[in-house]
């Protein structure tokens, strides 16, 4: 049977459901309607599955428009994965004994299907591979759609993790473990402007973006990962917004389709420990660790190292940083070994260079940009190819999105500087509609904005006393009732959550940018973070 684009879309979401739902014997039954063919007094119909079809479809369909193929190769790898999924997809139970974990679950799609994908050549099975992993990515964004279903779906999942194995009991303690230690473990957020801050639309953790270029890093990275050391260690060097975090985003999920464990680390936690690394390595290739601001975490670096070249397992660490300097000299230099290994052949030092330098690829950068952000925000694409992308911050790949923010609202801008000015005037004016909804008008404007400036200064704030505790010396909020500092504590703890409670504003170099002006607007606003 031959299907046009749109109905292979909508048959892969049907029977990713219906896997979900009744397990794979309802998904070969499906690659058509059964689940939505329930009477209408069905618990399972009443909860409408078609709002988590919806989903999965766009999902679906960004990645078919998105990757640029050759004509009948999306519909192939459509057919194929739907086929694929429908014979070895995950129950909701299983789903939940990995903790929704996009990256476990493509593994044990791959490692079901094994006979299957060795059929596939090398490009099929990547790109099914990468379908699978969006497919599982979206679901785990939408876990609520799936585990808040009717009652007797409920209860059917109850039963179904009550009879867990002992191996799939000690998957879900792995999968508890790298929740707790990695960040990438767990769902992507769907931007929403009802719950997100503009500036979402620009953090490499949304990927509102699609990821584009950079094939030969990618590649590069892949390489030395394969590479015959048991642990060695990258520093990864770049300017802000030159997107040095997205990029070992991508090259994580990559490396997670290729076996491994792969996230960031998580700051203000203990240590992994070796046993604990080796943990995380058992029945993979290898873990890839990442540790984002290297140059301000070092002490967890030592720690990390010495416990890697304990661990039994294949590691590799890297540590994005703005640039080398004391940080890593002093690094080199600790006692034993590892100084020994960061000094050694195992260390390598690389800079991110530019994504775009000569004018076709910034204006490809520039047109995705534009495309993503019309689609989410549901607007129409306009033509703004009149758009000059020339002046050396185009370099930073985080200009040219916002370039096309700015752009779609409409607004001329001419330099990295006009450019910050435009995305602060956004994240302000978010500030202040949230607060006077809230009631708290007088808030609006300069005193938000000083404390959404100190939280950006301090990083990381653990908990709401001591958010309050620093809002409430700032000179815009000694005089104000305790309810009104916590309520803007509670707005940017909800906005710019963080490992701790709450941290700063991002991107950063929109977060430095704020810090800047605030500190113009009031130069005694460093002060406050000395108790004064």
């Amino acid at each position: 049977m031959v299907f046009d684009r749109g109905s292979l879309v909508r048959t892969l979401a049907k029977t990713t459901i219906a896997v979900v739902l009744g397990g794979p014997l309802n998904g070969i039954q499906e690659l058509s309607n059964a689940i939505f063919d329930l009477p209408k007094s069905d618990p399972v119909r009443s909860a409408k599955p078609e709002v988590l079809l919806d989903r999965l479809a766009a999902a679906t369909r960004a990645f078919a428009d998105g990757e640029r193929l050759p004509d009948g190769l999306a519909e192939r790898v459509l057919d194929q994965t739907t086929n694929l999924l429908a014979r070895y997809g995950l129950t909701a139970a299983e789903l939940a004994s990995v903790a929704f974990d996009p990256a476990a679950a493509t593994a044990i799609v791959r490692a079901r299907a094994a006979e299957e994908l060795r059929v596939l050549d090398e490009a099929d099975e990547a790109l099914c591979l990468r379908l699978i992993d969006d497919v599982h990515t979206e679901l785990s964004r939408t876990a609520a759609d799936i585990t808040d279903l009717a009652s007797a779906y409920q209860r059917r999942v109850l039963a179904d993790l009550r009879s867990l194995t002992r191996s799939q009991d000690e998957l879900l303690l792995l999968a508890r473990l790298s929740a707790q230690h990695l960040l990438t473990v767990g769902p992507t957020p769907r931007w929403d402007p009802a719950l997100y801050p503009p500036s979402a639309l620009l953090r490499a953790e949304f990927a509102v973006v699609p990821f584009w270029g950079r094939q030969d890093l990618l590649d590069d990275l892949t390489d030395w990962a394969s590479g015959p050391a048991r642990v060695a260690a990258r520093v990864y060097t770049g300017a802000g917004g030159m997107g040095k975090t997205r990029l070992l985003l991508e090259a994580g999920r990559r490396m997670r389709l290729a076996g491994w464990r792969a996230g960031f680390v998580r700051a203000g936690l203990p240590p992994l420990s070796a046993d604990q690394v080796a943990e995380l390595g058992r029945g993979v290739a290898g873990v890839l660790l990442v540790v984002d601001y290297g140059e301000t975490r070092t002490a967890q670096v030592v720690r990390l190292v010495a416990e890697a070249l304990d661990a039994a397992v294949p590691v590799r660490i890297v540590l994005l940083a703005r640039s080398v300097g004391d940080w890593l000299l002093n690094l080199r230099q600790q006692p034993n070994r590892v100084g020994d290994f960061l000094d050694g052949p195992a260390m390598s030092v690389l800079a991110v260079p530019p994504l775009a330098t000569d004018a076709a690829a910034r204006r490809t950068v520039f047109d995705d940009a534009l495309a993503a952000f019309a689609a989410v925000r549901g607007e129409a694409e306009p033509n703004l190819a009149s758009v000059s992308l020339d002046g050396p911050h185009h370099n930073r790949v985080l200009y040219l999105h916002m370039s096309a923010l700015a752009a779609l609202d409409g607004e001329d801008v001419t330099d990295d500087q006009t450019l910050l000015r435009f995305a602060l005037r956004r994240e302000q004016g978010f500030w202040d509609r949230s607060l006077v909804e809230k009631g708290y008008d007088d808030l609006a404007g300069k005193p938000v904005r000083q404390l959404a400036a100190l939280a950006t200064l301090v990083g990381a704030i653990p908990g709401p006393e001591q958010a309050v505790e620093l809002f409430r010396r700032a000179p815009l909020m000694r005089d104000r009732p305790a309810a009104a500092v916590t309520a803007v504590a509670d707005l940017l703890h909800d906005l710019y959550p963080a490992e701790s409670w709450l941290g700063g504003v991002q991107p950063d170099l929109l977060g430095e940018h704020l810090v800047g002006t605030a500190l113009r607007d009031t130069p005694t606003l460093l002060a406050v973070l000395n108790g004064a």
